[in-house]
């Protein structure tokens, strides 16, 4: 794959890797920021032209360098502080949405990674498990464990409104 191509496959992942960056992260700024310099990294990073590089693996190693920013004390990346404001309305008034993000956050941050990686990227344990550096198993396992807490806190309220 050419050094073209390839940035054509970055400019073709943006959008997943940003919507994967915002839900994990809570702020949208923060993490467009990282999704910019983790692109500028798998650009220069890149094989050269006389090794080819799948189309298919550029989303998961742009996912895999925004990984490692967040994992670091890099002080190239602005920092801005998840803040998640309280639910105004009643927490059966709460649209479902504001559920979803809540439940999110009541995952740890390896569950949350699994999660979106799967549900919102559609990717396989396997895959994530070499993004993540992961045994498949552990994949797996998170994965049931997030679908149930997610599910759990977006369901609690709806056996109070029939009571």
């Amino acid at each position: 794959m050419s050094m073209n191509n390839i940035k054509i496959g970055i400019v073709n992942a943006i959008p997943h890797a940003r919507r994967y960056g915002r839900a994990l992260t809570g702020d949208a700024n923060f993490s467009d920021s990282v999704l910019t310099i983790a692109s500028s990294n798998v650009i220069e990073r890149a094989p050269t032209s006389s090794v080819l590089l799948p189309e298919k693996m550029i989303l998961p190693l742009l996912l895999m360098e925004f990984h490692k920013l967040l994992d670091s004390d890099s002080e190239n990346i602005p920092s801005n502080p998840i803040v998640h404001a309280e639910p105004s309305a009643t927490p059966q008034d709460e649209p479902l949405y504001e559920k979803i993000d809540r439940a999110l956050h009541k995952l740890t941050e390896s569950q949350r990674r699994v999660f979106l990686l799967t549900t919102l990227e559609q990717l396989r344990p396997s895959v994530i498990a070499r993004m993540l550096s992961l045994p498949d198993t552990d994949v797996k396992q998170q994965f049931k464990q997030a679908h149930i807490i997610v599910n759990e806190y977006i369901n609690a309220n709806k056996f109070e409104q029939a009571a």
